[in-house]
């Protein structure tokens, strides 16, 4: 993720966006390079479609296996695990 997010960063550097680079989206990185996935803010207004697949991305990075295969009851348990949790590392359905 902080692949993508720095080839952003650069990009918006060099087409003369350094106004949005360095606002929110270096903060941004500053707090994934800082604390990890745990801090950063999730827009959770967005159609869940796009929620479901960011959760499975994260998931299968983490080696918790397939997010969208897990039944709901799954699902639930694990969101609120991770969301009480302080550390993303700690998150895990099996548990």
């Amino acid at each position: 993720m902080a692949r993508v997010l720095e080839l952003c960063y650069w990009s918006l550097w060099e087409c003369g966006g350094s106004i949005i680079a360095e606002g929110r989206l270096l903060d941004c990185l500053r707090r994934l390079y800082a604390f990890g996935l745990s801090l950063l803010k999730m827009d959770i207004r967005q159609e869940s479609s796009r929620h479901r697949d960011l959760l499975a991305a994260i998931c299968v990075h983490l080696d918790y296996g397939d997010y969208a295969a897990w039944s709901e009851a799954e699902k639930l348990k694990w969101l609120v695990r991770a969301s009480c949790s302080l550390c993303v590392r700690c998150w895990s359905v099996q548990t």
